[in-house]
């Protein structure tokens, strides 16, 4: 037996006569056999849907009966209607089971000729035999016979059927003549003869005028064109008396009742007869339900007619308003999307859309689709929506389409689920991207796309045509899946101020609230009011939060304030890649105002022309910037965006938002692209996290910069973001243009808040306290500039500090970075670009690498600065970029670090800790003998010039830390020189290359290499004989300004590296003034020198003279001699440590000393718990002054003041009321101060 049958159904599902749904628009096949088990319970049928629904199944009987047996098969669209259950009949038998399979079968007529003798019949591979007898019977009853042989020779018993063979009568072609009487009058019996062209469905005028008032019926027959007769119908009528006055005047319009018709019993209505040919609208206030409707004409004397059906309707208890929208314009051969408005519907309404093109319908049965209309002309859309009670309406508006012309862009989309079908409505492209927001890009014009995980999305169409140089970009919002929370917001002005808005939060269920008004304020409060200072178009931000949906979400709007002075000026531009040949094309999209353009490239090449086309030599990601001006109110304003060229990239995005709450705490929004990740935050206050969306909660207010690292094992991405914290009553922002032809750079400050002191840094060694400065560098190239703004009422300070490219930038260093905080590994990415030979990555340990992208695995936790330096042997390009990673976390480490403001026309400079770690104690060294505990201090110098100044911080585990660097003093003194370089090593030739970066324009140069070579060149290169650390000086001069300045830097040539120390020393005459023989120490080192000590050899009681303060002292010795000097630098963190030790001169002398200095303080023991002795000797007579501060710089007490003469003195001083901690002990005598630290155990 065989156990599956075919079933083959191909056409389109029809229901009764009436097409029921095209075949794109089938949903769900399905089949039973026998008994029905209701919709949609039956077995599911794959099919495919072209033009023809082909539904191709292999259906298992093996479990059936033999017999008779009923196979049904039905379908369902997409709008949940059935088509009309398709039925076959089918006959299981049981076959004899030694014949395995049919081989032949015959047929015959009349008597039988014997087995194999009769005519053959095909057999098919099913073994299904259809008889189709090729020859024309005689007329009469015959009989037809058929049998068949199986594979073993034996032949079945003959089947016979009889069928009767007759000659088929010719075909009516239409009706000649009609014979009809009335009642029983046969003797009046009436023949017309009708028109050779009449058929069966004609109306006759008969006359009556003969008939009596009453009932009556008419008899009749019909003869046809071939000379046939019908049967004899009968059809019953009345007859009324025709009265002229009485003619119709009333509509009578009733349901459900063709008994009563005088006197009909359900609702009526009675309308005019002149609305016959008009259109009437009624309410027939019915429950709902299926109704008839009828009407019948009411004369004049108050009969009624008989009624006749109009309509079957169905009475709603809510009809659906059917209505659409189209928000765009309908081009020619290009998609588009309508907007269903219909009103009243629900989830169970159904909606059917149809249009007709030529010949052709087009019909959906989706929510809101996408048609494509193929001709110009004007287009009927109809809609009909239609309820589960079967209420329905239906709307038709007219749909003109027109000539795609001009730079067009746009695309529509719909979805099933997750899936999106994106659909380009641009011009003909030459080009097409789409990034969808979650990674994953396309270069298909029309795509489809499915996402894998809920939530809102961004996606953004990219399409260029490049015979009109057209580059249109288009991003639309979508959300997939269900939406916890949306952000939406709302604003109306005040009536009594223009510059008064009032916003309105229209969210729902939220539970905390944020808004930027887009000119540094924000607020928390549901439904705030702003008052701006000034009109202007700001991008305004609300954020809604709710812990109990777990969702946070933001949206910004650009407003208009008030009346502003002119239109809103800003930089903007798109692009499109054509990543094969790695070129880009950019089109200018900024204010109108515009004038003046300024491309960079990122790869250090600029452009100044409105659009530009740029071409790469290498893939990789380029920050693309465009730097618009307008030349004569100098408005300016700067756009950048990361540019992708190539598709073999690293496809992951690090990304993400915030959210502050009343209590300091932000809510972090991760929005990174790519799978399978690891993250690590840095929070810009020491503390870290790994988390995927973690929450931080600040000690205080301000302003800190965030870090997310984000990775997989094969690549990784960074990027950082300011978050304030409470509020940040100013901010430092600013934008510039640079002027090719003049090579002028103009700078516009654009800070917000109540500032009124600014200092910008130019990044060349040139300054300015101008708001708005222009400023011409001496050679192009990239330059680091800052601005520091200043509020000197509130004391707020800020700044901000970007990479300026002058002209074309030869060379650029730059990287990102991956921390792995487990394995305290960082993966760093060389991102520099321009041409250069060699690199050198220091990693802030004592370690080096020369490799491209290294990966580094430190031995502890904490702060360290990574440097980058690049270099073109070739040309002498030069670049350096350094960055502070915190590796894991800050637990045991701090970072000392500050920035300055110099006050115009004086010697005073602010100073501004910008530390990091968890702090209890700050102790400033101004290099000129003064020290100050204060963390914010203002210090004024005594002269002008580059000074050096330190920073020492201690945290809250006594771990302590020292940050030194140059500070400008009175940068308007134009005579002002700055000794630096930069260098490389190639570790394989021992071959050092030196770069002079050096500020006030010197014109000689002495360098010393550390191995007794020397060189008088700006740049020169230099081979050591042997690997190993050598301490480089480079001493310039500016001989017009008579300046002259020194540095030095300790280098590793091709050695392991370490943490290492080295110093040189300058020895200077004998001062009588400052009372010995001084000489200035220079200290260098390599990896973080987070301590540092000197001693410098000169003791007395065996004490040694030391300082931990500064790596530039200046010692003062009472003798001339020869001292042991030595300089020890060491990492608490790492545990490195190392010293350096030299013998020091002092330089001879024929003065005579008049005074000396040479007082030395010993305390013991330190830590102590309660008495601490002090022991000190007094060499010359004067005033000696001992006090002991706090970390804080606040005094605790002063255990000695007073004049001393000659002699060794001893203090036993109480400290048992001394809480436990680190104190500073301060020692003054004459022009010398000695600082120890102080730890008190209790």
């Amino acid at each position: 037996m065989k156990t599956f049958i075919k079933v083959i159904m191909a056409g389109l599902v029809l229901w009764g006569n009436t097409l029921l749904m095209h075949s794109q628009d089938i949903a769900y096949c399905e089949y039973f056999i026998d008994n029905d088990p209701g919709y949609g319970s039956g077995n599911a049928l794959s099919f495919t849907a072209d033009t023809l629904v082909t539904i191709t199944a292999q259906i298992n009987i093996s479990s059936l009966q033999p017999g008779l047996h009923r196979l049904v098969m039905r379908c369902r669209d997409v709008s949940g209607h059935w088509s009309q259950p398709q039925t076959r009949i089918f006959n299981i038998v049981v076959p004899d089971p030694q014949s395995s399979q049919l081989v032949m079968a015959e047929y015959w007529t009349g008597a039988d000729p014997g087995p194999g003798n009769g005519t053959s019949l095909p057999i098919t591979a099913d073994s299904v035999v259809v008889v189709q007898p090729s020859f024309v019977p005689a007329t009469g009853m015959r009989n037809l016979s058929v049998r068949f042989r199986s594979n073993t020779g034996i032949w079945s018993l003959p089947a016979t059927r009889s069928y009767q063979a007759v000659t088929p009568e010719p075909h009516a072609g239409g009706l000649t003549a009609l014979e009809y009487y009335f009642d029983t009058n046969m003797g009046g019996k009436q023949i017309l003869s009708l028109p050779s062209t009449t058929g069966v469905d004609t109306s006759i005028l008969l006359n009556t005028t003969s008939l009596i008032t009453g009932m009556h019926y008419l008899n009749f027959v019909v003869t046809d064109d071939v000379g046939k007769t019908s049967q004899t119908s009968v059809r019953w009528f009345r007859t009324v008396p025709s009265e002229a006055s009485d003619s119709i005047v009333q509509l009578a319009i009733y349901l459900d009742d063709t008994l009563h018709m005088d006197n009909p019993v359900v609702k009526k209505v009675i309308v005019p007869a002149s609305v016959f040919n008009d259109t009437l609208r009624i309410n027939l206030s019915q429950p709902a339900g299926d109704y008839s409707i009828y009407t019948a004409g009411i004369t004049q004397s108050g009969r009624y007619g008989f009624p006749s059906t109009i309509k079957n309707y169905t009475a709603c208890a809510v009809l659906p308003q059917a209505d659409f929208a189209i928000d765009s314009t309908v081009y020619v051969n290009l998609p588009f999307k309508v907007r269903n408005t219909t009103q009243y519907g629900d989830t169970n309404t159904t909606y059917l859309w149809s249009y007709k093109e030529g010949v052709n319908e087009f019909t959906s049965g989706k929510y809101e689709p996408i048609f494509v209309l193929g001709s110009l002309d004007t287009f009927n859309i109809q809609l009909i929506a239609k309820n589960a009670s079967k209420c329905a309406d239906t709307v038709v508006h007219a749909v003109t389409t027109n000539e795609v012309s001009g730079c067009l862009g746009d695309f529509v989309f719909d979805n099933e689920g997750r899936t999106f079908n994106f659909y380009n409505v641009s011009v003909a492209s030459t080009g097409t991207r789409w990034d969808f927001g979650d990674g994953t890009l396309s270069d298909l014009r029309n795509t489809s796309h499915t996402f894998k995980v809920d939530g809102q999305y961004r996606v953004c169409m990219t399409n260029y045509e490049s015979t009109n140089r057209c580059i249109k970009r288009v991003c639309k919002d979508i959300v997939v899946g269900p939406v916890k929370c949306k952000s939406v917001f709302s604003y109306t002005v005040d009536t009594n101020n223009a510059n008064t808005i009032l916003f309105s939060d229209q969210s729902q269920d939220m539970e905390e609230y944020l808004w930027d008004f887009g000119d540094g304020w924000t607020s928390k409060q549901q439904h705030p009011t702003h008052t701006y200072s000034q009109a202007g178009t700001y991008r305004v931000c609300h954020a809604i939060k709710s812990a109990a949906l777990g969702c946070y979400q933001q949206s910004c709007q650009d407003i208009t304030v008030g009346t502003p002075a002119s239109e809103p000026f800003k930089a903007f531009f798109v692009y499109y890649v054509d990543h094969a040949s790695k070129r880009v094309y950019l089109s200018n999209n900024s204010s109108p105002a515009a004038d003046v353009y300024y491309w960079t490239f990122g790869d250090g090449s600029y452009e100044s022309t409105e659009d530009a086309e740029h071409q790469y030599t290498q893939n990789g990601a380029y920050e693309v910037c465009l730097q618009v001006a307008n030349s004569q109110t100098k408005q300016s304003d700067r756009y950048c965006e990361t540019v992708l060229v190539g598709d073999t990239l690293c496809r992951i995005t690090a990304s993400f938002s915030s959210f502050v709450d009343s209590a300091n705490r932000v809510i972090f929004v991760n929005q990174s692209k790519g799978t399978n990740l690891k993250y690590f935050w840095n929070f810009g206050d020491g503390t870290t996290s790994t988390a995927f969306q973690p929450q931080h909660t600040y000690a205080q207010g301000g302003k800190y910069l965030v870090s997310l690292s984000v990775g997989d094992a094969s690549c990784f991405d960074y990027t950082s973001a300011y978050v304030e914290v409470g509020t940040v009553p100013c901010k430092a922002s600013y934008t510039y243009q640079y002027q090719a032809t003049t090579g002028e750079v103009s700078f516009y400050n654009q800070s917000t808040g109540s500032n009124n002191a600014y200092f910008w840094n130019f990044g060349d060694g040139n300054y300015s306290f101008d708001a708005n400065p222009t400023h011409v560098y001496g050679q192009q190239g990239s330059y680091r500039v800052s601005l520091t703004v200043t509020n000197t009422i509130n004391g707020c300070q800020d700044m901000q500090t970007q990479l300026v490219q002058v002209g074309n930038a030869d060379c650029k260093a730059l990287f990102s970075f991956f921390v792995d905080s487990a394995q305290r590994t960082v993966r760093f990415s060389n991102i520099s670009t321009g041409s250069y030979s060699n690199l050198l990555w220091s990693f802030g340990d004592g370690k080096f690498s020369v490799q491209t992208n290294p990966s580094h695995r430190y031995v502890a936790a904490g702060y360290f600065k990574v440097g980058l330096t690049i270099m073109n042997t070739t040309n002498g390009c030069t670049d350096y970029h350094e960055e502070l990673v915190l590796v894991s976390n800050s637990i045991d480490d701090c970072e000392a670090d500050f920035s300055y403001v110099p006050q115009s026309g004086t010697r005073t400079v602010k100073f501004y800790d910008q530390s990091q770690g968890n702090l209890i104690g700050y102790l400033w060294n101004f290099g000129d003998g003064t020290y100050v505990s204060d963390q914010h201090p203002t210090h004024t110098f005594n002269t002008s010039g580059y000074k050096n100044v330190c920073l020492l911080v201690v945290n809250q585990n006594y771990q302590t830390n020292i940050k030194c660097k140059p500070v400008v003093v009175n940068p308007e003194n134009k005579r002002l020189c700055r000794a630096d370089f930069s260098y490389v090593v190639d570790s394989l030739t021992r071959e050092a290359y030196f770069t002079d970066v050096s500020y006030g324009s010197p014109d000689g140069w002495k360098w010393s290499f550390g191995d007794g070579q020397t060189d008088n060149t700006q740049h020169p290169t230099h081979t050591y004989a042997k690997a190993g650390y050598y301490l480089v000086g480079l001493t310039v001069t500016n001989t017009a300004e008579a300046c002259t300045s020194k540095v030095y830097k300790l280098i590793n040539v091709a050695s392991v590296g370490r943490l290492k120390a080295g110093f040189a020393y300058d020895r200077q005459q004998f001062n009588q003034k400052a009372g010995g023989y001084p000489v200035d120490f220079i200290g260098a080192g390599l990896g973080d020198q987070a301590r540092l000590k000197w001693t410098f050899g000169d003791t007395i009681n065996g004490v040694p003279s030391t300082d931990t303060t500064t790596n530039t002292p200046t010692h003062i010795y009472q003798k001339e001699g020869k001292y042991y000097v030595c300089y020890e630098v060491s990492d608490p963190v790492t545990q490195q440590k190392d010293s350096v030790c030299q013998w020091v001169q002092t330089s001879p002398n024929v003065m005579v000393t008049t005074t000396s200095l040479n007082n030395q303080i010993t305390v013991f023991p330190n830590p102590f718990t309660d008495a601490l002795n002090i022991r000190y000797r007094i060499e010359n007579p004067g005033v000696i002054e001992i006090t002991l501060y706090d970390l804080q710089g606040k005094l605790i007490t002063t255990l000695v003041r007073s004049y001393k003469e000659t002699g060794q003195y001893t203090l036993i001083w109480d400290g048992s009321n001394l809480p436990r901690g680190t104190y500073l002990l301060r020692t003054r005598f004459k022009q010398q101060i000695i600082s120890q630290n102080l730890v008190v155990r209790q």
